[in-house]
């Protein structure tokens, strides 16, 4: 059966509001309280001001909740806003009482005088955490309740929006709620599963937009660093740096720009690739950073590439075993 702490994590939670504040108002203010359960309880270390829940525990705020095997809270005493003593000066802080194991929602049990300031919670083992747009998922997490944003590490480190769009990295994936950004590290590759485009780096900005209408969310725009890979079914373009407009579909890439469509492939300092169209550009010159150098093509005429397909069909059809292989027609 889980056991509950909620009324006293969710008080601690109204970050700045005094101890009469309501629930309402502190929704208002973009600081609802976290409430907190799991299955094999909660232990509170009044020492080192930690709640520690254990077993698939949950923690919610607002519309944001956070699975995990244990969650630890951690937490600060201050002073309740506008609480004074008799002389008309600040009260200092006091340790908070913890309340009684119940089944329930334990009632307020905060001193009227002071207040709990949960400022970071720490998820840790099989992390999934739900916003009404996002699920991201990791082995660890850790949530700056001050900042608002997450950090996740371990394997299979991933974010979906709900139009099929993903996130993925290697070595740590960053979760800005109200800004609607994540930050991939190593490895990281943002891809629409819808169509195949892809763009890939050794770190991803990923910014989104929601739909006013839907409430659901998208990737629109991309800055990648680092071993940059553009592409989708038909057209593959590298470069150190870029950015792709996953709305748009449209992508530009700074500093030793490589394009590949089939076997044709294009080489320069920049380039722009336009996924809606097929056109893409490879140019040299300052908007990469240097004195520019000289754009290099090569160009595989189609009967060459015909040529080079029935070769690979012979091979593939084990033509030394007596079987004819047959070219493809030419336009096919």
């Amino acid at each position: 059966m889980r056991r509950y702490l909620g009324g006293l994590i969710g008080l601690a939670a109204l970050i700045a509001a005094s101890p009469m504040a309501s629930a309402q108002e502190a929704a208002q203010k973009g600081h609802g309280p976290i409430n907190i359960d799991s299955e094999n309880g909660i232990e509170w270390r009044r020492e080192e001001r930690l709640y520690i829940a254990t077993g698939n525990a949950v923690a919610v705020r607002d519309d944001t909740t956070v699975k995990a095997d244990t969650l630890i809270a951690h937490y600060r005493e201050k002073p309740a806003a506008g609480a004074t003593g008799p002389d008309g000066k600040p009260v200092p802080a006091q340790p908070v009482a913890p309340p009684p194991p119940t089944d329930k929602p334990a009632a307020n049990t905060t001193s009227s005088t002071t207040a709990s300031d949960i400022y970071q919670v720490d998820a840790i083992g099989n992390v999934v955490i739900y916003t009404p747009t996002e699920v991201v998922v990791g082995e660890k997490a850790v949530y700056d309740v001050d900042k608002g944003y997450v950090v996740l590490t371990g394997s299979n480190l991933r974010l979906t929006t709900h139009n099929n769009q993903i996130v993925t990295a290697r070595d740590s994936l960053e979760y800005w709620d109200q800004n609607k950004l994540a930050i991939a590290r190593g490895n990281a590759v943002a891809v629409a599963l819808d169509s195949q485009r892809r763009i890939a780096g050794d770190v991803l900005s990923a910014y989104m937009v929601q739909d006013p209408k839907t409430n659901a969310t998208s990737i629109d725009v991309v800055h990648a660093f680092g071993h940059v890979e553009v592409s989708n079914p038909n057209e593959i373009g590298v470069g150190d740096k870029g950015v792709y407009s996953m709305k748009k579909n449209l992508a530009t890439l700074v500093g030793n720009v490589h394009l590949t469509h089939g076997q044709d492939q294009a080489s320069g300092d920049y380039g722009d690739v336009d996924m809606n169209t097929g056109i893409s550009r490879v140019l040299s010159g300052p908007s990469a950073g240097t004195a520019g150098q000289r754009v290099r093509a090569l160009l595989v005429p189609k009967d060459a590439k015909d040529a080079k397909n029935a070769s690979d069909a012979a091979q593939g059809t084990g033509q030394g075993s007596g079987q004819a292989a047959t070219a493809p027609k030419k336009g096919s």
